[in-house]
């Protein structure tokens, strides 16, 4: 999977050298992951010749990947740190790319890691010659970091509007950000339990702000999404899109 997640790197070669990491700050992205848990970690990396000399780049396959680049990741929650070292391994299988001063070219890399679900910091170690380049960026491994359930009142009557819940918890192993977005990509469904829908709203576009609460492991954030007055009988709600959860209720008389 490749991650929307680029790092920008200028080579190491003089005062001159700057390193800008992710996406541009100034302009505003969801937050999303970068992989799924035990899934390749594919990162596209920017290298940025800002300097007035030709820069090599090494190990470079036709496809414009470099394999086993040095790795090193963090977890957030705390613990040994993963590494690898391509000193130790048997990988220089690629040829030097060459930039001439002032221009640029995306290359790929995957982090040789299968992670759990969290959130790392990664650091990378670019092949640039003279002298290597680090950088580092946070990766999002999913699902989560934000689980979604559906919660109701304890009592609900026919012909009455109903104050339904959706109750964010967040899953992973460390404080999380994500996105509380119940409109432009989430639709809810209500069934009969005879499979007929009593009522669809699709994903709409709507005037929500943006919320994007930051939760410590197991914490939970509330967001009322209300149901219109239903008959007595049984039915399941369906919360569908970017949040998918489901939960069976009663209409009584």
């Amino acid at each position: 999977m490749v991650a929307a997640l680029m790092l920008v790197l200028v080579p190491a070669a003089s005062a001159q050298v700057t390193v800008r990491l992710g996406p541009d700050p100034k302009v505003y992205r969801p937050l999303q992951n970068d992989a799924l848990a035990e899934q390749p970690i594919r990162l596209p990396v920017t290298v940025v010749n800002a300097t007035t000399r030709p820069l090599t780049v090494g190990n470079v396959l036709p496809d414009g990947s470099i394999p086993c680049p040095m790795f090193k990741v963090f977890d957030k929650a705390g613990g040994t740190p993963m590494m690898v070292n391509p000193a130790l391994m048997d990988c220089v299988v690629g040829k030097p790319v060459t930039l001439p001063p002032g221009q640029q070219r995306v290359f790929q890399v995957v982090a040789p890691f299968r992670l759990r679900p969290g959130e790392y910091t990664a650091i990378l170690t670019m092949p640039t010659l003279p002298k290597p380049t680090p950088a580092r960026t946070t990766l999002r491994i999913g699902p989560g970091p934000f689980a979604a359930g559906l919660r109701f009142p304890a009592v609900m009557k026919a012909n009455r509007g109903i104050a339904m819940d959706v109750v964010f918890t967040n899953v992973w192993r460390s404080p999380a950000r994500d996105t509380i977005d119940l409109c432009h990509h989430t639709g809810l469904m209500v069934r009969r339990a005879d499979g007929v829908v009593v009522y669809n709203d699709k994903a709409r576009g709507c005037a929500d702000v943006l919320d994007e609460p930051t939760l410590a492991p197991g914490g939970q954030a509330v967001r009322r999404r209300p149901l219109p007055p239903l008959p007595a009988g049984e039915y399941t709600a369906i919360l569908w899109g970017k949040w998918n959860t489901s939960a069976a209720f009663v209409i009584h008389p």
